[in-house]
């Protein structure tokens, strides 16, 4: 669980300001499933550039908000995409969901959100 969301490292960069994590981590999560479909609709239609651009966006915000597992998730995408590699891709996406899910429902258990 300390590479889903490592909230310490997050505290940290945002001063130990409490409220602007929770923000944050809010903004983060209530546009994620928006992004994750969007990813995955990328991958399956094909589209290198979409895909690795997409994936690029996610890993960065990922890495952001200290969602280690994500960020890794994104980046593996990024390089298959890269590398031209969709069934490499799209065997990801189920592991992109998951830790997805999972991030959120960590947050929440801790009380981010």
């Amino acid at each position: 669980m300390q590479n889903v969301f490592r909230s310490d490292t997050l505290m940290a960069r945002l001063s130990g300001d409490r409220e602007l994590v929770r923000k944050v981590v809010a903004g983060f999560l209530s546009r994620l499933p928006q992004q994750v479909a969007c990813l995955r609709q990328c991958v399956e239609k094909g589209d290198a550039q979409g895909t690795c651009r997409q994936a690029h966006a996610l890993k960065g915000a990922a890495a952001t908000v200290s969602a280690e597992s994500l960020r890794a998730v994104c980046c593996e995408l990024e390089d298959a995409a890269e590398a031209g590699n969709f069934n490499r891709a799209s065997a990801l996406l189920p592991k992109l969901e998951e830790a997805a899910s999972l991030l959120t429902a960590t947050a929440t258990e801790t009380g981010w959100v």
